[in-house]
C-alpha cells in the first residue's frame, strides 16, 4: 500500500530510454521490441513476471507459461482459483503437473486434448489465445461482443477451428487481438512472450473489459456501520493498481462517490490505495499522498497528515503510520479529531499492520531491508529478517521469506510452521489460506 510504489510519466520516459536495465535484463536476446516495452515496463512494476519465464521476448510463449498468465487475470479480479474450482476432480492431465495449469484445469477453464494431456512445453497458437481468454473472462462473468462482421478483412478465416471461432471474433471486437496485417488474422501462428505480454497488458488496463464485474470482486471491504450495515466500500482498480475513487454500494448499487476522479488527468501516475472503515469513517491515502478520512455521519473529509504517506494502520482510538520511513502515531478522540502526533519509530519502514488483544495494541512493520519486526510500549523486537511480504490473522502471522517459503508463526511465539514452497503471494481471509 505504498505512494511510492507507481511510475510517473517522467520515470517511465527515463526508464525507457536511459535505463531500462532497471526492469529489463539486457541480454543481447532478451530486450522487447520498441512497440512492446511501455507494456512490458508496467508488468515489470507489479512484480507478475516471474524468475526468468518472460526474459527472451522474441521467444514463442509455451501452453504452460501461459496458463500462468491467464491464472494471474482471474486472480485480478479478486477471484482465487480455488473458490471456483473442482477441488475434488481426480487429476486426469498425464503430462504436466504445473501448479497453474492444474488450477486452470480443476476450475474448467483448461481443458487439454483428447489422450489427456496438455503438451505444456509446446507454443501456443493464437486461436488457443483467444479460446484460453474468453474462457477465463466467461468464468469471472465477463461477457463480449460476437459479432462476426470483424472478421470481414481477414482472407484466412478458414483456418480458424470451430471450437476457437466465437472467442477469436471476441477478442477482435475487443481489441484484445489484432491482425499480423490488413487481411491476415494468422490463427494457427504462434505467439512471441513479448506479444503475449503485451495481449495480457490490453485486458487488464482495459476499463471496457469488465468495467461492471472488477469492483465487485477486488477491493471490496464490508463492514456493520450500526444504521448503515450492509453497505460495502471499495476502491476501484485494475492489476495495475490504477483506480478512480472510493465508492459506497449497497447491493452491488452505487449509493454515494466519496472522493472520485482524482486521476482522470493522469491516470498512469496517481494511486487512491487500500481504504480501511473504523467507526463509520472510511481512511485512506489519496493520490497526492495525504493520509484522509471521510466521516460518514457527517460527509465531513479530513486531510490528516499530507505525507506523503506511504502505509497507515487504524485501531478504535489511534492511527499508525509511515512517513518516509519512520514511523508515527495519531490519536482519535471521541468527535473523530485527529491531536497528538508523536514519533514513535525511525528507519526506513515499508509496510505496516496492527494486533490488538484484550486492549493492548501491537504494531508489526516490514522495513526496506526486508526485516520483519514487532513495537510494543516503547520496544522493538526483531521477529524474522528476509521477509517479502506478512499479513497477521487469528493470532498469527504468515510470511513469504526469501527463499518464497510461506511461514505460520503464532504472535508472541518463536517458532514458525513452513506452510508451502515456491510461495510467491497468499492472502488469509478468515480461516481460509489463498496462494
Amino acid at each position: 500500500m505504498r505512494v511510492k510504489r507507481r511510475l510517473t510519466a517522467i520515470i517511465l520516459s527515463i526508464l525507457l530510454v536511459f535505463n531500462l536495465s532497471l526492469s529489463i535484463s539486457a541480454s543481447s536476446d532478451s530486450l522487447p521490441s520498441g512497440w512492446a516495452i511501455e507494456d512490458i515496463l508496467q508488468l515489470q512494476e507489479t512484480g507478475i513476471l516471474r524468475g526468468d519465464s518472460f526474459d527472451h521476448y522474441q521467444t514463442n510463449i509455451t501452453r504452460e507459461t501461459y496458463a500462468y498468465l491467464v491464472y494471474k487475470l482471474v486472480e485480478s479480479y479478486g477471484i482465487a482459483i480455488s473458490e471456483i474450482a473442482d477441488l475434488n476432480m481426480s487429476y486426469i492431465l498425464t503430462d504436466c503437473d504445473d501448479y497453474y495449469v492444474i488450477g486452470l484445469f480443476k476450475a474448467g477453464i483448461i481443458t487439454g486434448y483428447l489422450d489427456n494431456t496438455y503438451r505444456p512445453s509446446q507454443p501456443i497458437t493464437r486461436q488457443e489465445i483467444c479460446t484460453l481468454y474468453m474462457k477465463a473472462l466467461e468464468v469471472i462473468g465477463v461477457y463480449l461482443s460476437d459479432n462476426d462482421a470483424s472478421l470481414a478483412p481477414f482472407v484466412d478465416t478458414h483456418a480458424i477451428g470451430t471450437w476457437a471461432m466465437n472467442s477469436m471474433v471476441k477478442c477482435l471486437n475487443a481489441g484484445i487481438i489484432n491482425g499480423i496485417s490488413a487481411t491476415q488474422l494468422s490463427p494457427l501462428g504462434y505467439s512471441t512472450i513479448e506479444q503475449a505480454l503485451v495481449i495480457f497488458n490490453r485486458i487488464v488496463t482495459n476499463d471496457s473489459i469488465g468495467s461492471q464485474t472488477r469492483p465487485f470482486q477486488k477491493g471490496i471491504e464490508n463492514k456493520s456501520l450500526g444504521n448503515d450495515a450492509g453497505y460495502g466500500y471499495y476502491v476501484q482498480k485494475n492489476l495495475l493498481g490504477v483506480t478512480t475513487g472510493i465508492k459506497q454500494y449497497r447491493d452491488y448499487e452505487l449509493v454515494k462517490e466519496i472522493e472520485a476522479g482524482v486521476i482522470e488527468t493522469d491516470p498512469g501516475v496517481t494511486i487512491l490505495d487500500d481504504i480501511q472503515v473504523v467507526n463509520q469513517s472510511i481512511y485512506y491515502i489519496n493520490s497526492d499522498g495525504f493520509l484522509s478520512a471521510y466521516d460518514l455521519s457527517t460527509g465531513e473529509l479530513t486531510r490528516i497528515d499530507q505525507g506523503p504517506c506511504e502505509d497507515f494502520v487504524v485501531s478504535d482510538g489511534a492511527i499508525y503510520l509511515i512517513l518516509d520511513g519512520d514511523v508515527y502515531r495519531y490519536t482519535i478522540t471521541g468527535d473523530n479529531r485527529y491531536t497528538e502526533k508523536m514519533s514513535l519509530l525511525s528507519g526506513s519502514y515499508q509496510h505496516i499492520m496492527l494486533y490488538t488483544h484484550e486492549g493492548d495494541e501491537t504494531i508489526y512493520l516490514l522495513d526496506d531491508t526486508d526485516y520483519l519486526s514487532s513495537y510494543k510500549e516503547g520496544k522493538t523486537s526483531i521477529i524474522s529478517e528476509g521477509v517479502q511480504s506478512f499479513q497477521i490473522n487469528a493470532g498469527y502471522i504468515y510470511y513469504i521469506h526469501s527463499d518464497q517459503i510461506l511461514y505460520k508463526q503464532e504472535i508472541g511465539g518463536t517458532n514458525k510452521l513452513k506452510i508451502v514452497d515456491n510461495a510467491y503471494d497468499f492472502r488469509v481471509c478468515g480461516y481460509n489460506l489463498l496462494y
